[in-house]
């Protein structure tokens, strides 16, 4: 079951996502949800999805809700950190960074993966390094 979350609007929010994402889809709701980590793994947990797209233009410009959303997530990151190590970070942020470092260093491997993709490209001959 979803507990509520920063009182009556956290409720409200987490009983419009189990509607939205349990009745409506016909799956379990809450307590009807076989336990994550206590029934047998290979136990159907049976979880329903909901997913929505809205057009953006339907509402406000595009431009106009990109900058509002773009200066939202600034604003986010720069809320007062817990832990001064720690920066905030909005979806997305995480992957951002690696895709970043990556992109600048290479993706790293495993030994075994290397040589795994070494002897690919020794047998169809693709160029590895």
């Amino acid at each position: 079951m979803l507990l509520p979350v920063g009182g009556y609007k956290g409720y409200g929010l987490s009983m419009v996502v189990e509607i939205l994402c349990s009745l409506l889809t016909g799956m379990p709701y809450g307590p009807y949800i076989p336990k994550m980590f206590e029934a047998p793994m290979n136990q159907k947990r049976y979880l329903g999805h909901f997913v929505i797209a809205m057009r953006i233009d339907c509402f406000q410009e595009k431009a106009v809700f990109m900058e509002r959303m773009s200066k939202m997530m600034k604003e986010l990151r720069n809320e007062p950190r817990l832990d001064k190590d720690i920066p905030i970070q909005v979806a997305g942020d995480p992957e951002k960074k690696s895709y970043e470092e990556r992109s600048k260093n290479g993706i790293p491997l495993k030994s075994v993966e290397y040589e795994a993709f070494k002897k690919l490209s020794e047998k169809y001959g693709i160029r590895f390094e």
